[in-house]
């Protein structure tokens, strides 16, 4: 399901009180949005994603996304728990950076890990080397080169 509010709210699967009621042993991830590069970069870290698996059988159960893209973004978790695809699946799996899928891949693999503590761009604490500007006809670029990583952003204006 999606409400096409602004930012967008999805939900797939069950919820926290639906597996409790269900008896499904379960965890839960949930990773803010001024957590995922892509946000960053698009200037708008309002919502979160939320995953939901079973801790027998790491299968995801459950999502809830609320984000500027939602809709987009659930579609994937629920072919995901259609399918019994689990969570260590899901992590391991190809996302591209500076997406907001790929924050689905860093809610995957922050089950009983700190956001913050893994890479320098999947931190809210951002800092920007160098910002260059560059302009094509009437479209300014601004490259981003984050410090620790050496990872190159870009946004355009």
């Amino acid at each position: 399901w999606v409400v096409f509010t602004d930012p967008q709210v999805a939900g797939a699967g069950l919820d926290e009180v639906q597996a409790e009621q269900q008896n499904i042993p379960f965890e839960v991830s949930k990773i803010e949005l001024k957590d995922v590069p892509r946000a960053i970069a698009a200037n708008d870290t309002r919502g979160f994603i939320k995953l939901i698996r079973n801790t027998e059988t790491d299968k995801l159960i459950g999502a809830r996304i609320v984000a500027p893209e939602g809709g987009e973004l659930i579609q994937q978790l629920s072919m995901a728990i259609k399918y019994g695809i689990t969570v260590k699946d899901l992590a391991e799996s190809f996302y591209p950076y500076l997406t907001l899928g790929e924050g689905i891949k860093l809610a995957a693999i922050t089950f009983g890990k700190d956001v913050s503590k893994l890479s320098c761009c999947a931190s809210s604490y951002l800092v920007i080397k160098r910002v260059c500007l560059y302009k094509l006809s009437n479209i300014k670029i601004a490259q981003i080169i984050f410090p620790q990583s050496g990872r190159t952003g870009f946004r355009f204006r």
